[in-house]
């Protein structure tokens, strides 16, 4: 006999979930029925005459969601559980109160009126006690399953449990009509058999919160424990519900007595146990015949493989993860010469055949055999190991990972395999194929050296770039661009369909196809392609262009580089020709060709009459013996060397190439590569022969091209400072700035020289130029000349004055004596046809022979144009900043400079705790001016005013025009004293002007003056002008040419100062008194 299987269901929600979702939609029918006044809905189940009341459907709507949510993570969630427990706590406890009472909390009817009249029941509204009881230990089964703790796990268990017992009771008494299985304490209130069923489902949802624990972990379980709980259990929940129902059917419709009831159903259950007892015992003994006999095959499994292991030919090790070898076959012990018991341990035999110091990288690598899935199988690669014998073997490592054992640990077992003389005969291939090759790389070597030192001489420096931007379709190049086109860097860029006439028709397709797949795709290129100037000649560029993207990832514009390659097409074909040129030479044996034996007395050998040529000297003369004879010509620095690698040679029988100096006959030091090897006779003579080239051209090419690239480095340094330069200065906003960047940049571009930049200031009619920034300490220059005293701005051209190297004069600004190795280079800065500055450099050019000083002067050139159109930028910048900010008749500021700056210096003065004053003056009878001489003498009114102002103030007060005839003055730092004595100043200083319009002088002027000042009569710009305001009304009101100030609480100003006494304002007379 077999048990059977616990049946298994296949949802796609969870057991427990299913279980909530079917209690929440049980409760929300029943809460429908009652709603809408339906007895089906609150009934649900045929044939039962009780109805399900309001308050347990809410408490299933309440148990159903807390079984839902039972793996919330939230806090909110959480707090929702608790809180939907806490509430079924209360209405069950409240329930089982009045049943256990008889009181009436009147909480039967709280959500909904009773309109359905249950049958048999007091309490119309009143959850059933039976419910109520359920309620409470589900509740609490829901409350200890939010942790999974051994002890609470067992207390939610068993009240789960039991609320299912209590429904099953229910549920049996409906079916088998025993109303006493579901009347329980309070007989006035019967439980409904649809929520008998909630109950059931509820208390099963509660048992498989936990699928791997638990009564349901066990009755799932395919263990034999598991079979016996699912035939067992079944019948212990029934068993007391069937004898129940037995004790009472007899005795109500056999009339039986009690005691024949207690002895029938004693009967019963000693006859279902025995039966149950022995088909338990028949099933274990069933189950343990198969258990001893699957034993006894695995035994015989394991002992059929044991063997199969250790005759195996390769070596294997059993081991696990804490270390210890379990087993090794006899291939193991054979071939490592370490038995078990020698090196029981991983550790112990890594240490024995590796040695103490790769333990740690050893152990490290069988870690990750243990970190395999059971299974799995990984190579560890290969391995030199010491064996016992202390010979060396190389091992390749397998490793399979077999599960685990009884107690847990990880088993591996791993396998080798000797590839000692599988290596050992790969290294002779391998040193078999480089000595083969090693005869024809001599050939190629000198080939390859002069084609890749060519190619790298090849290489220019002069670079351009672009930029092109694709919605506008325009471009962007850089003067070096529009060489590299055969164009004026003055001219207009082209556009995208006059750039592409400019590509050879040759290579405009390929050209083309790249840019479009660029401008599509993002794909960068590089190419080749040739360019039409317009005189007709072809020239090579090398185009480079990759896409820029925006935030969003569309492509918006391409950048690039180009560089002129014409020069390194046209070596790449006189390359080629020398390449031909060369294999013919190769083929043909240039060099000298010699065979000579060193262990014979009377040395004669063979050389080739090319020697004539590499010393000087006729084959005919090297009678004396060629080893002997060639020492001669060998330079006295190499010769001790040389004389070693022949020796070498010979005692190795190996081939031999080295480099060596000879000396010709006629004193010449020449280079010479000498390469060959060892024969030996068919007579066993040993014979060296070889073949000697003049690589004395090389070397010095080799030198040349070393020399040549470390200038193409420092030009390719100083574009690349130049164009950080350039850029810098295109950011700058104001000259000073522009000044920190050239200081910072000069020294770098110009490391060995000194210099200055002047700017042209002009004042009236005289102009000058004025230091602004230097570099280097310049010693010969002067931080103020006129623009005469310099002939490179006289002649609007770069001007080099370099004694005994250079003729013509020094320039006038040019201090002291210069010596013969120093130099004044001095540049005009010029943009637009108007002179900005001047540029001087001072040890520019210390030998005009050299060639670091032929860059020198272009790099300057080239700084000087792009510092000439930066400054023109900054000071076209200035200028519309500050047409933007004064009024175009006076030039003094405007209304809006006087808003921008009094908000700023009053933020600067309450931070700081500043002063302020305000002067706000008024030309009195002003509009006579305009009506009797007309408004162009009013003009000249305004602008002899506004330049007696600027006189009379100070740097940095601020003088502008308000409005009309109204001028406002700001004087940062001036308290009211002072501001009143300066107005009184510019009262007096104004009624002193005499102006002389067209033959004819003016009235004299006078002005009313309002004075107020900061803190005293306001803390904002508005109450402040307000104020000043006011005072100059009031001066005007007080007939004219005068000064008031608003100041509070006026104190006596010192000697000389004007009085004040009233807490409003003080008028001043044109004798400057208190009026």
């Amino acid at each position: 006999m077999d048990f059977p299987a616990f049946p298994s269901l296949r949802l796609k929600l969870p057991l427990y979930q299913s279980c909530g979702w079917f209690a929440i939609a049980l409760g929300l029918i029943v809460l429908l029925g009652w709603v809408i006044g339906s007895p089906a809905l609150t009934m649900l189940l045929p044939g039962s005459a009780n109805t399900m009341k309001v308050n347990t459907a809410f408490c299933f709507v309440l148990s159903g969601w807390v079984l839902v949510s039972a793996n919330a993570r939230s806090r909110w969630q959480r707090r929702l559980r608790l809180s939907c427990l806490g509430i079924v706590v209360v209405i069950a406890s409240l329930t089982l109160l009045q049943h256990v009472t008889g009181w009436n909390l009147g909480i039967d009817e709280l959500l909904i009126r009773d309109r359905i009249s249950p049958l048999g029941s007091g309490w119309p509204g009143r959850m059933s006690d039976q419910a109520a009881i359920s309620f409470l230990l589900l509740a609490a089964s829901l409350n200890c399953s939010r942790s999974w703790r051994e002890p609470r796990l067992i207390c939610s268990q068993g009240l789960a449990l039991v609320a299912a017992w209590i429904a099953l009771l229910g549920l049996f008494g409906y079916l088998l009509s025993i109303d006493t299985f579901y009347l329980f304490l309070d007989r006035s209130t019967v439980i409904a058999a649809n929520t008998v069923v909630g109950l059931l489902v509820l208390s099963i949802g509660a048992l498989s919160l936990h699928p791997q624990k638990g009564l349901l972990a066990v009755l799932s379980s395919p263990s034999l424990g598991g079979r016996l709980s699912r035939v067992l259990l079944p019948w212990f929940l029934l068993l007391p519900i069937v004898l129940r129902g037995i004790k009472i059917l007899s005795q109500k419709y056999l009339s039986v007595t009690p005691v024949v009831g207690d002895g029938l159903v004693a009967l019963t259950t000693t006859s279902l146990l025995l039966a149950l007892l022995w088909l338990s015992a028949r099933s274990l003994n069933q189950q343990e015949e198969k258990l001893l006999v699957a034993l006894q095959s695995a035994q015989e499994i394991e002992r059929r493989f044991r063997q199969i292991v250790m005759q195996a030919p390769l070596p294997m090790v059993l081991h696990r993860n804490d270390g210890l070898i379990l087993e090794v076959n006899d291939a193991w012990v054979e071939l490592s010469g370490y038995r078990l018991e020698e090196a029981p341990t991983v550790a112990s035999w890594v240490e024995a055949a590796y040695g103490t110091e790769a333990v740690p990288g050893v152990l490290q690598g069988i870690q990750a055999q243990y970190e395999l899935a059971p299974g799995q199988r990984m190579s560890n690669g290969e391995f030199v190991l010491r064996t016992k014998s202390g010979t060396l073997r190389t091992w390749d490592f397998y490793s399979s990972a077999l599960g685990t054992d009884a107690e847990g640990r990880i088993l591996v077992l791993s396998m080798a395999i000797d590839i000692t003389d599988r290596t050992l005969a790969d290294r002779q291939l391998r040193n078999l194929s480089e000595n083969l090759e090693h005869l024809v790389q001599i050939r190629t070597t000198e080939l390859e050296s002069i084609r890749d030192q060519l190619e790298t001489a090849q290489r220019v420096a002069k670079v351009g770039s672009w930029a092109f931007e694709i919605a506008t379709q325009t471009i962007q190049w850089s003067p070096q661009l529009f060489r590299l086109f055969g164009m004026d860097p003055c001219e207009p860029e082209p556009s995208f369909e006059e750039h592409q006439q400019q590509i050879d028709s040759r290579d405009r397709s390929y050209w083309l196809e790249s840019v479009q797949r660029c401008i599509q795709e993002g794909i960068p290129y590089s190419i080749d392609f040739r360019v039409l100037w317009r005189d007709g000649s072809i020239h090579w560029v090398s185009g480079q262009g990759e896409a820029v993207r925006d935030a969003n990832g569309q492509i918006v514009r391409l950048i690039g580089t180009a560089i002129d390659i014409t020069d390194r097409k046209a070596t790449e074909l006189r390359l080629a020709e020398a390449e031909a040129q060369a294999r013919l030479l190769i083929e043909k044996n240039p060099g000298v060709v010699y065979r000579f034996y060193p262990s014979l007395p009377d040395d004669k050998g063979y050389i080739s009459p090319q020697i004539e040529d590499l010393i000087g000297v006729p084959p005919s003369q090297w009678d004396a013996g060629l080893a002997r004879t060639w020492q001669d010509f060998l330079h006295p620095g190499d010769r001790d060397w040389v004389v070693s690698q022949f020796q070498a040679a010979v005692t190795e029988q190996r081939a031999y190439s080295f480099e060596y100096r000879m000396i010709r006959t006629n004193g010449q030091t020449i280079w010479v590569r000498d390469q060959g090897e060892i024969l030996f006779e068919p007579d066993g003579t040993l014979a060296i022969q070889g073949l000697a080239v003049d690589i004395t051209a090389l070397k010095e090419t080799g030198l040349a091209l070393q020399q040549r690239l470390q200038e193409l480095n420092q030009r390719n340094r100083e574009m690349q400072l130049l164009g950080q330069f350039s850029d810098f200065l295109q950011a700058c906003s104001s000259m000073a700035e522009a000044g920190q960047v050239i200081a910072s940049f000069m020294p770098q571009l110009f490391p060995d020289c000194r210099g200055q930049l002047s700017l042209l200031q002009k004042e009236a009619n005289l102009e000058t130029l004025q230091a602004v920034v230097t570099w280097g300490q310049p010693t010969h220059t002067q931080p103020s000349f006129l623009l005469s005293d310099c002939w490179a701005l006289r002649r609007g051209m770069a001007y080099l004055y370099h004694p005994g190297q250079v003729p013509g004069p020094a320039c006038h600004h040019v201090q002291g004596a210069i010596a013969p190795d120093e130099s004044i280079f001095c540049l005009p800065l010029s943009a637009f046809g108007e002179i900005l500055g001047h540029l001087q450099f001072e040890r520019l050019v210390t030998d005009t022979s050299s060639s670091g000083d032929s860059t020198a002067r272009p790099l300057a050139e080239t700084v000087a144009e792009q510092l000439a159109l930066a400054i023109a930028n900054l000071q076209l910048r200035e200028t519309l900043r500050q047409e933007n900010l004064r009024d175009p008749l006076t030039g003094l500021f405007n209304r809006r400079y006087l808003q921008e700056f009094f908000e700023q210096e009053l933020s600067r003065a309450k931070r700081n705790g500043d002063n302020i004053g305000i002067l706000l003056l008024d030309i009195d009878h002003f509009k006579r001016f305009n009506d009797e001489f007309g408004h162009d003498a009013g003009d000249v009114v305004l602008k002899q005013v506004s330049r007696a102002l600027l006189n009379q103030v100070r740097a940095s007060d601020v003088v502008c025009r308000f409005g009309g005839e109204e001028i406002a003055i700001l004087m940062p730092g001036a308290n009211i004293e002072v501001s009143a004595r300066k107005a009184d100043q510019i009262r007096q200083a104004i009624a002193e002007l005499v102006i002389d319009y067209r033959d004819q002088t003016l009235p004299p002027l006078t002005v009313s003056i309002g004075v107020t000042a900061f803190p005293d009569s306001g803390i904002t710009g508005d109450a402040l002008l307000k104020a000043a305001d006011t005072s100059l009304y009031q001066a005007k009101a007080a007939g004219r040419n005068c000064v008031v100030v608003s100041q509070p609480n006026w104190r006596k100003l010192e000697e000389g100062a004007i009085e004040k006494s009233s807490p409003i304002a003080t008028t001043l007379d044109s004798s400057g008194s208190s009026s």
